[in-house]
């Protein structure tokens, strides 16, 4: 089978979920609209009332809309919902692919740099110190994975921080 990018294929699996279940889609944007968060404490209860499921099929990323209806999903879903959580409270934040060379496995983070906040799959980790987010990502990991965002770490990780 050929390789589909992922976002195109995220968008039909998003689009066919919706078809099949219509009749669920203004619940679940109005549960998008009014669902509030005062702070970070708010934002990690919300993630860890998410489950985990991994994809059974490829990989793919769902809408937010989908993953608060399906109420689970793998890290890429996680890392959407922790996204968007956190962009509610004021925190811009951005998708992280973490991949080792060689693997074809991955995770999906979300990560906000400024704020030292990352969500990886149920959990929000605040990242203390001066180090640059890489590093903070890099060791939380304990180097497991070595492309971080597109980003080879076998230079060292102070190589990777000059490039992020």
């Amino acid at each position: 089978m050929r390789y589909i990018p992922i976002y195109i294929l995220s968008f039909f699996i998003n689009l066919f979920f919706w078809i099949k279940n219509w009749k669920h889609l203004r619940s679940t944007l109005k549960r998008k609209k009014v669902l509030t968060f005062r702070g970070i404490d708010d934002v990690r209860a919300f993630m860890g009332l998410q489950d985990y499921e991994k994809d059974k099929y490829r990989d793919w990323m769902p809408w937010v809309i989908t993953a608060l209806k399906r109420g689970k999903d793998d890290c890429d879903g996680l890392a959407v919902l922790g996204k968007w959580a956190l962009s509610k409270i004021g925190i811009k934040a951005r998708l992280v692919r973490l991949e080792k060379k060689g693997s074809r496995k991955g995770h999906m983070i979300c990560v906000a740099p400024v704020m030292k906040v990352m969500v990886s799959n149920k959990q929000v980790i605040n990242f203390a110190g001066q180090r640059h987010w890489l590093s903070d990502v890099f060791h939380y990991f304990n180097g497991r994975y070595d492309i971080i965002d597109g980003i080879q770490i076998n230079g060292g990780i102070k190589n990777a921080e000059e490039k992020g």
